[in-house]
């Protein structure tokens, strides 16, 4: 069974809506490693269609250098680094974030590599060194994947609510 065109009109709009609401979406974390409670990220909300295909990207990079096993790891790095909207700092481990870099928000670059002073060659080495150890990264990665399933849910139920007032 084939949906009307005017029914389609309706759902694409009413999937517009749901993008819009989703995609100004962004949420703060302490990140795990050796910087903890002192380094923080803030980050945006990734569509599932764009998580799917940079998890497709970075295990087909993988694969074509002879590294497969880290495919998952590299699609974790490339999560973060298109996620992240700003690094975070605090003076002291109980103190206010603030944002990194000031007006010119630092993210997983050159700038970082050479305020921590490390050798970088990619934004992936970047996320590496600061998560320390890649078990910390998958469980951040987990965190954020769960703050994004939990923001789809809490968009729809906004948007099932405007729709009833709308009625």
């Amino acid at each position: 069974m084939e949906i009307s065109a005017a029914d389609g009109s309706v759902l694409a709009e009413l999937a517009e809506r749901r993008k819009v609401a989703i995609g100004e979406r962004q949420e703060e974390f302490t990140l795990p490693g050796p910087y903890k409670s002192r380094l923080g990220i803030r980050v945006r909300n990734i569509a599932r269609t764009e998580l799917e295909e940079i998890d497709r990207d970075a295990r087909r990079e993988a694969a074509k250098a002879n590294q497969p096993e880290m495919g998952g790891i590299w699609a974790q790095c490339d999560i973060l680094v298109r996620a992240c909207v700003e690094l975070l700092v605090r003076d002291t481990p109980d103190g206010k974030w603030r944002v990194l870099g000031g007006e010119h928000p630092v993210r997983f670059d050159d700038r970082l590599a050479q305020g921590l002073q490390f050798s970088w060659t990619s934004p992936r080495d970047a996320v590496r060194v600061v998560f320390g150890e890649d078990l910390n990264l998958e469980t951040f990665v987990a965190i954020y994947e769960a703050w994004q399933r939990n923001l789809d849910a809490y968009v729809d139920a906004q948007l099932r609510e405007a729709a009833q007032g709308n009625s």
